[in-house]
């Protein structure tokens, strides 16, 4: 019944990642240089959406199991009923928008905690700046 596909499924997807794996995952990497290295205007081109999900990689990584991950990271967060694909469109935008606030709120917090050019800010001090405006 289920329980032996389940089992078989899962020795499948073992001797898979055993076997096939450690050959196999060179190719995307290849694939991707060679198309980056085709024309001078790849080579000197970069997406605007990557640098602003790579700028905001941290984020999205620790988010992912607060907000994706439901039921002790067994199951996906599907609001619809639908299907996968409507789930990501619905869920895909406010991941990366709550990911998005979480950077921000990182990047004003990071002076308060480290200091900026050797002396720490304090609260108050990066309030009456914000406050008084340009």
């Amino acid at each position: 019944g289920g329980g032996l596909e389940c089992l078989q499924r899962k020795y499948a997807q073992e001797n898979y990642n055993c076997q096939h794996h450690s050959l196999l995952c060179v190719v995307p990497c290849l694939v991707y240089i060679t198309i980056r290295n085709l024309t001078p205007y790849l080579r000197s081109s970069s997406s605007s959406l990557f640098s602003f999900l790579g700028a905001r990689s941290l984020e999205l990584y620790i988010l992912q199991y607060h907000f994706w991950l439901t039921h002790g990271a067994r199951d996906i967060l599907s609001p619809l009923s639908e299907g996968r694909i409507s789930n990501a469109f619905l869920v895909f935008p406010a991941f990366v928008g709550v990911a998005h606030v979480a950077h921000m709120a990182s990047a004003d917090a990071v002076p308060w905690l480290v200091g900026v050019g050797g002396r720490v800010v304090s609260f108050r001090t990066s309030l009456s700046t914000r406050s008084a405006g340009p």
